[in-house]
């Protein structure tokens, strides 16, 4: 059996690159399929001498099929948001002598709050699916966003590989449609209790546009067929 692995590596100058023959023996027990090499990242950025670095891995194993992007809030929880703070803005500012126009408020609200659109603005996480073949197999991994509190109008962070998000396996009877609606269904557990990104909202326009004509059976290598 040989060993087909493809190590992308990103080092700072500070960092003690001693440290990366290390986590590649942590990672060497991954080795190559059918489908040929795995994703692996491992991306080391420090300065380490000085305690403050950090090192990213991210392992995935297969063919890249579909990315969604996770959300803050719902685009209706966003507008409503938005909403809310021009209210408290006019309550703050108004009188019963002093009325405040809506052209000052929303002058105040694109200075606060930008005039940024809803999309990859209000994203903090993503969630890539794998076809881990040759079996009938999807893989779910999870990214996101450092930290748990996000404000409306919060700050980019760095994202961090979380893990796997769910595995699904489909036998040689399932039909294209049962595997989209498996697919869904785990995706939207991602977003409940106990999954990778609780009380978050995934955006699966693109995945409910493309769903009915794809033929998942021979995406993940079934035979052809409804």
């Amino acid at each position: 059996m040989s060993l087909d692995v493809s190590l992308d590596v990103s080092l700072d100058v500070s960092l003690d690159v001693s440290l990366v023959p290390a986590i590649w023996n942590d990672l060497r027990c991954w080795w190559g399929g059918p489908l040929g090499r795995p994703i692996v990242n491992v991306t080391c950025f420090g300065p380490w001498n000085q305690g403050g670095g950090v090192l990213g891995i991210s392992v995935e194993w297969g063919k890249l099929l579909f990315e969604l992007p996770v959300y803050r809030v719902s685009p209706e929880q966003w507008h409503q948001e938005k909403d809310d703070a021009a209210d408290r803005l006019r309550r703050m500012y108004e009188t019963d002598e002093y009325k405040v126009s809506d052209s000052i408020i929303r002058g105040i609200m694109w200075e606060t709050h930008g005039g940024v659109p809803f999309p990859y603005n209000q994203a903090i996480g993503w969630l890539r699916m794998i076809w881990d073949g040759p079996g009938a197999v999807i893989k779910a991994y999870a990214y996101r966003m450092r930290g748990r509190r996000f404000d409306l109008n919060f700050k980019p962070r760095a994202v961090e590989w979380i893990g796997k998000a769910f595995e699904l396996w489909f036998v040689r009877d399932d039909n294209s449609e049962t595997i989209a609606r498996e697919i869904r269904s785990a995706i939207l557990d991602t977003v409940r209790r106990g999954g990778s990104f609780p009380g978050r909202w995934i955006d699966l326009e693109a995945f409910d546009t493309l769903a009915p004509v794809i033929d998942f059976r021979r995406l993940i290598g079934l035979s052809p067929g409804c």
